[in-house]
């Protein structure tokens, strides 16, 4: 019987290995644990989404910088930016303000902007841009390549029923906005900028369910109501 016992003892071990190669899990010999299947990264990274991108003179466009510490303690981290055009208009942003270095803590990441303006008519091949971040007696750098765009800007055309509503503070003001969608996206988000203690709410054409983001096809139109109701306590005026 105690044969027997250890047979069975051996037949599930034996099944429990398989099972884990087949899920590809390494079998751990008894009184070890098992290996790691990703070495932990360590460093400091200086990333962004879109290294080659095309922006149209005359326009602002934001560059989205990450600065990303990974296991190592808090770094202060100083941002250079090289390679812009005398005649262009540039800022590196932290939030809403013009910053030249973050300190980034272990294991998180800090946000930063890079705006570049080019000039009206401005025209040539490709920048190349260098933006360093200088921690320590180390470098992070990212080179970009900025090209100048001549196709017309495509996107979501607005397009309100009545652009100015009158009524008092205890008024919803109800307006009707036409988009249109003459891009690729399909999927946008619904916001409003209003002054503080305004209330807004986004609901589609002229139903009554509250919604927060819209479909819409290219080359499509859709209807929204946005429905604005200020404080009690609004002063009379625009």
């Amino acid at each position: 019987m105690e044969k027997e016992m250890k047979k069975t003892a051996l037949s599930i071990i034996a099944m429990l290995m398989a099972v884990a190669t087949v899920l590809g899990y390494p079998a751990a010999a008894p009184g070890q644990e098992p290996q790691s299947r990703t070495a932990e990264l360590t460093g400091f990274w200086l990333t962004t989404p879109h290294p080659e991108l095309a922006i149209r003179p005359g326009e602002t466009e934001t560059i989205p910088l990450t600065l990303r510490n990974s296991n190592q303690p808090p770094q202060r981290a100083s941002i250079e930016v090289s390679g812009i055009p005398q005649n262009w208009k540039w800022s590196l942003k932290g939030g809403n303000r013009e910053v030249s270095a973050v300190i980034v803590g272990p294991d998180a990441t800090q946000e930063v902007k890079l705006e570049l303006t080019p000039p009206e008519g401005a025209a040539g091949d490709r920048v190349a841009i260098d933006v360093r971040a200088r921690y320590g007696d180390q470098v992070a750098e990212l080179p970009l390549s900025v090209g100048l765009s001549s196709e017309p800007e495509r996107g979501l055309e607005l397009k309100p029923e009545l652009p100015a509503l009158r009524g008092t503070a205890s008024s919803t003001f109800s307006f009707k906005v036409d988009v249109t969608n003459d891009g690729d996206e399909s999927l946008f988000n619904l916001v409003a900028n209003v002054p503080h203690g305004f209330q807004t709410r986004f609901k589609r054409g002229y139903g009554s369910e509250e919604i927060t983001g819209l479909p819409i096809e290219a080359g499509a139109t859709e209807t929204v109501t946005l429905e604005v109701t200020p404080p009690r306590s609004t002063p009379a005026g625009r």
